[in-house]
């Protein structure tokens, strides 16, 4: 069995200043850069596995509900599942109302939703409507304050990596996509292991304990942060071939694909098939407020229908 949250081993490493792989790191993270020889991977709970060639991943995102990994070549978006001998193309992002082709270099997940980034005009925070490829400006920020690179969503928030020395200074951002604001929280990292060098930071990936992972396009390490602590961790070693110097890099967490299959009646995430997860279904079905992470668009056919609320029944009937 795989532990799907190591709290008590992360509080270990903090009080201990310590780095192991096996008694730090979660199982469910994903790395990839932009060359299609090298491969997406991810951390099993005791090694890097290689999940698949034949795609660049400038961004990375793990819907958790369905377990599906989107990944972004620039303007091209792409899909794939566990069980999948190489990643489905989905075809090239475009900006709505427009039609302007749209080269992202962050994705993330959250709220039922796919996020994007840019770092050329327009930058903003988009979200991408993964049937149609469409992608919204859901706010701009002034492209002259920030460079924002990886992408992930924890707690109710978006986090980015910013390369933008001034005004606010390189490190970890968070988005507030309600109040439609940046707060840089942290700097980057110090790479011990590297020299003791700050580096360029492509990618994230925050676990659920809230430890970012700055993954980096080179061979070395990538850094750690504790979101909830607000501390820096020591960094880990990457399994990039020596010599490993790429453009971009992404990241993701989907401890879905290394534990057992999520409960998909289990609609309110709290361990058990009940009345709570029908009554939440309901309301998310009828436009209310949703679960972290759900959607009312339960059979992910792009459409919220009396076909969903079938496949919801069926599933609460079936349990777990």
């Amino acid at each position: 069995m795989v532990l799907k949250s190591n709290r008590w081993l992360n509080a270990v490493a903090v009080m201990l200043g310590t780095a192991g792989l096996a008694d730090a790191q979660p199982a469910g993270i994903l790395i990839g850069v932009d060359d299609v020889t090298i491969p997406v991977r991810g951390w099993d709970g005791s090694q890097w596995n290689e999940l698949f060639v034949g795609q660049q991943a400038w961004g990375l995102a793990v819907d958790p509900a369905t377990c599906t990994v989107y990944g972004n070549s620039g303007s091209s978006l792409w899909k794939w599942n566990a069980g999948d001998a190489a990643p489905t193309v989905l075809g090239t992002m475009t900006l709505e109302g427009t039609g302007a082709t749209q080269a992202m270099v962050g994705l993330a997940w959250g709220n039922g939703r796919l996020y994007a980034i840019k770092n050329i005009a327009t930058e903003a925070i988009y979200e991408v409507d993964p049937q149609t490829l469409v992608a919204r400006i859901l706010f701009t920020y002034t492209a002259a304050d920030w460079d924002l690179g990886g992408l992930d969503f924890y707690n109710g928030f978006l986090y980015a990596t910013n390369d933008d020395a001034t005004p606010f200074g390189t490190g970890l951002v968070r988005i507030d996509l309600q109040a439609q604001t940046l707060t840089r929280i942290a700097p980057y990292p110090v790479f011990a292991g590297d020299g003791g060098t700050t580096k360029d930071i492509d990618g994230l990936a925050i676990d659920g304990d809230g430890i970012a992972y700055f993954i980096v396009d080179q061979t070395g390490e990538f850094g750690r942060y504790s979101i909830p602590n607000a501390i820096e961790l020591p960094p880990i070693p990457n399994p990039y071939p020596a010599g490993t110097s790429e453009t971009f890099a992404a990241g993701a967490f989907a401890p879905c694909l290394f534990g057992p299959p999520p409960c998909l009646a289990d609609f309110n995430g709290d361990g058990f098939v009940d009345f709570f997860d029908l009554d939440a279904f309901v309301e998310c079905f009828e436009g209310g407020s949703c679960p972290t992470g759900r959607s009312a668009d339960f059979n992910d056919d792009g459409f919220v229908d009396f076909f969903d609320l079938d496949a919801f029944i069926e599933a609460f009937e079936r349990g777990c």
